[in-house]
């Protein structure tokens, strides 16, 4: 299942930048200035959206769409990543064991002066 959700990770992330590429495209055909705007700003690209949702929402799908493919290829990763150490109970007993050898670090009790 791993290796199912990597592939369908990468696939989506691929996916997703190209929507969102094309979303950037439209944004400076009509303006270089929200161009600018949406590429350094985040933020503004969802303003961008919202205003001009006709203009965009075929990159905003496809971006969307690649960004829930990756997302279940991610949860497969985890998935079988916690299954490969024995679940939930195996992280924890791992943890608690790996808690359990460290030693104990002693400080000084002063520190030293130059």
């Amino acid at each position: 299942m791993g290796t199912i959700g990597s592939i369908l990770a990468g696939i989506g992330g691929i996916i997703a930048l190209v929507g969102g590429i094309m979303f950037l495209i439209v944004v400076f055909k009509d303006s270089v200035g929200w161009g600018i705007g949406c590429l350094l700003l985040a933020p503004l690209s969802l303003v961008y959206l919202c205003m001009n949702f006709q203009s965009v929402k075929k990159a905003f799908f496809i971006s969307l769409g690649g960004n829930v493919l990756a997302g279940i290829g991610y949860a497969l990763v985890v998935s079988a990543a916690v299954d490969s150490v024995g679940g939930v109970d195996g992280i924890k007993s791992g943890l608690s064991d790996a808690m359990e050898s460290t030693a104990p670090v002693e400080l000084p009790a002063e520190l030293p002066s130059e």
